[in-house]
């Protein structure tokens, strides 16, 4: 499946592409912020491991750029720490 994110409430989606520490896509936790994952047609099930995240506390970096995380914690901009979201995990997606 394909990642979209909306920076303006869901008028304009934009394709997340390929993402990693290096190469992290900075979001906002607002209200006008919004993550989509789009699955493969015929797809059927959950992802246990769909998306990795990672605090930004928005003293550097603008969101919907990439930049490189993998310098992180301490007075960076970025948490050490990450956490993994499932999708389709409270119940089994058909598409």
């Amino acid at each position: 499946g394909s990642w979209y994110y909306t920076l303006d409430g869901g008028t304009t989606w934009i394709a997340a592409g390929s993402v990693a520490d290096a190469s992290a896509l900075l979001l906002a936790a607002d209200v006008d912020t919004r993550l989509y994952f789009e699955p493969n047609t015929n797809f059927n099930g959950s992802i246990t491991d769909a998306i990795t995240l990672r605090a930004w506390d928005q003293t550097s970096g603008t969101a919907g750029t990439q930049v490189d995380t993998s310098v992180n914690g301490d007075t960076t901009a970025f948490s050490s720490a990450t956490d993994t979201a499932k999708w389709g995990s409270s119940c089994d997606i058909a598409r």
